[in-house]
């Protein structure tokens, strides 16, 4: 079984799967408080965020199974790691939340449209009743106009009953001195649902969202700096999440504020935002993890610093180009840099291969891998403005050695170098031996007379550098 990854940033991971499970401990605690006091009142909202924080519960283990699995080394079945787990489980996360906002907005909708419909049933006389708490009155008031109705059917049947009669049936009697509309003396319902009970579960609902408020508001600082931390963007989804949640509960607390000062829509209406908010941040976080999927290129700042990471490395002249993907918490990094187009492929290679090691050096455990290829400044071109031979290099070398040992005093060709220049053209340089008896003067005659050979044997060859070394052979006779 693969270990899990330890380095000098493991301190800052398991930060991240900490938090993580301090916010899921805080979801259930939420979600149980929310969800009990919401049943008690048939707050919609407070059910609605309820529901929303069962749900944050179940995107914290998805988080926290993605943030372990993606850290695991890499294996010869999976030998790019598992980086990809971390974006999958966002994915989910999002999935999750889009789901859980579609249900929550349903439910809203449908106690909107019956708290509606309610309202405009209700005479302005019977929602002063149901306000006051007067629900014996309301139940009077409904049977009498129930037994009205029907001794009026009866009387028109009959044709005995007369308007008056009909009148006097429909109003129940008081005693004389008495005020009908005089509600001080109708007795209330039982007391479960007294409004003083009420108004204390009203109160501790205010309350429970008041408190979830700062809850999330703090989880969403605390959990955004951890996920930064350990470069996690699963984490940092979540701590996205926890600050939606805050616009929830501050929508569910305006709802029951709403409700308390007999606007009993605005409850509904509050679920209703709680859903839009909801799907809202579900679809953000399925556009990000489909980004990271699909190999999102990492930040320009952090980008930057890869390049300026690949300028420290001495050879490095310029970095032409720099690539940098993401895969969960990690970065797969693609370079090309130039170097000095006169030096060895050896050596160019070995600038390269520095480059990569500084590049996972300084940014360990980020930078997973990286490419580093070379382009020699100034000979980075293919010979397209010489001659067709231009691109034959093997036909070159062997041309330009034997141009060279066409001239007399040239002992041997000791090393031919070819360069491909920017502009198209191609020029050489040629290291040929001669003997260490000549003056300076025929040495240099015969520079000149190595380079017209070559020149005619290869029309169109650019720039040839034709160096001297001194037979040692003929020196040690």
């Amino acid at each position: 079984e693969p270990a899990v990854l330890e380095d000098y940033t493991s301190a800052a991971e398991k930060n991240a799967k900490y938090v993580t499970k301090v916010g899921a401990a805080a979801n259930l605690a939420l979600a149980i408080s929310k969800g009990t006091l919401g049943y008690a009142i048939s707050s919609t909202g407070l059910i609605a965020d309820a529901a929303n924080s069962l749900g944050d519960l179940l995107s914290d283990a998805v988080v926290y199974y993605s943030v372990t699995e993606s850290r695991k080394r890499a294996t010869p079945d999976m030998p790019w790691g598992r980086g990809k787990i971390e974006p999958l489980g966002a994915l989910s996360v999002g999935g999750l939340l889009l789901l859980t906002g579609v249900g929550i907005g349903a439910t809203a909708v449908v106690a909107v449209m019956e708290a509606a419909a309610i309202s405009n049933m209700m005479s302005p006389h019977l929602v002063e009743l149901l306000q006051s708490g007067h629900y014996a009155q309301m139940v009077t008031d409904a049977v009498s106009s129930t037994v009205s109705g029907v001794a009026e059917t009866v009387s028109n049947t009959s044709g005995t009953a007369t308007s008056a009669s009909s009148g006097a049936a429909g109003t129940p009697s008081l005693p004389a001195g008495e005020d009908p509309n005089s509600l001080d003396d109708v007795p209330k319902l039982i007391p479960l649902i007294d409004p003083e009970v009420i108004g204390i579960n009203n109160y501790a609902a205010l309350a429970t969202s008041g408190l979830s408020v700062l809850a999330k508001e703090w989880l969403f600082r605390y959990t955004l700096k951890a996920g930064k931390a350990a470069h996690s963007d699963a984490v940092i989804a979540n701590a996205w999440q926890h600050r939606a949640d805050v616009s929830t509960s501050l929508a569910v607390f305006v709802g029951l504020i709403g409700s308390m000062m007999g606007y009993p829509l605005l409850d509904p209406l509050a679920g209703l935002l709680v859903a839009g908010l909801i799907v809202r941040q579900g679809g953000l976080t399925i556009v990000d993890s489909l980004r990271d999927l699909s190999d999102a290129p990492a930040s320009a700042h952090e980008t930057e610093k890869l390049k300026q990471t690949c300028l420290s490395v001495s050879g490095v002249i310029a970095v032409e180009e720099i690539k940098a993907r993401k895969s969960g918490p990690y970065l797969y990094v693609e370079a090309t840099v130039h170097v000095d187009g006169t030096i060895s492929a050896s050596a160019a290679h070995r600038i390269a291969e520095l480059t990569k090691q500084e590049l996972l050096k300084r940014h360990n455990p980020r930078v997973a891998n990286a490419v580093v290829d070379v382009n020699p400044l100034g000979s980075a071109g293919l010979g397209e403005n010489s001659p067709h031979w231009a691109r034959d290099y093997d036909y070159i070398v062997e041309e330009i050695k034997k141009a060279a040992k066409s001239v007399e005093e040239v002992v041997s060709v000791s090393e031919v170098q070819v360069y491909y220049k920017d502009n198209g053209e191609i020029a050489s340089k040629v290291d040929i031996v001669l003997a260490h008896s000549l003056t300076i003067k025929q040495a240099h005659s015969i520079a000149v007379k190595t380079r017209r050979a070559i020149e005619k044997s290869l029309p169109g060859m650019g720039d040839i550098d034709v160096d001297l070394e001194l037979d040692e052979t003929d020196v040690k006779r």
